[in-house]
């Protein structure tokens, strides 16, 4: 809540006109594919706007979009895309607490195809 009251302009607007706001956590890759998913990113115009090392390291990297609906499906089948994943690594977090609109957290499975 003291995102939405002392930044408000930082709480998700759905279909906002800006670029895709979205965090990448490390999870189990290397820092090296950690760097190169993030500028792949930015390259393909997606704002990267953190970064952060998640508690636990997992095996599968997995994107979750905020809100409900085929647009938001779409956000995270795009950021999939970039990254040459499948969609089916993208799920939904309907939270109304959503800041951002893509998160990507990396697993060992990128870490072994990015190298």
């Amino acid at each position: 809540f003291v995102i939405g009251s002392e930044f408000p302009e930082a709480k998700l607007v759905p279909d906002h006109a800006g670029a895709l706001r979205v965090v990448v956590a490390r999870g189990a890759s290397t820092l090296g594919t950690f760097l190169a998913v993030q500028q792949r990113l930015d390259g393909a115009g997606f704002g990267v706007v953190a970064a952060e090392l998640p508690a636990e390291r997992v095996d599968s990297t997995s994107i979750v979009v905020a809100g409900q609906g085929a647009a938001a499906i779409a956000r995270g089948r795009s950021v999939a895309s970039a990254l040459g994943l499948p969609t089916s690594v993208v799920a939904v977090d309907s939270s109304a607490l959503a800041t951002i609109d893509v998160k990507v957290t990396l697993g060992r499975d990128i870490a072994q195809s990015w190298g």
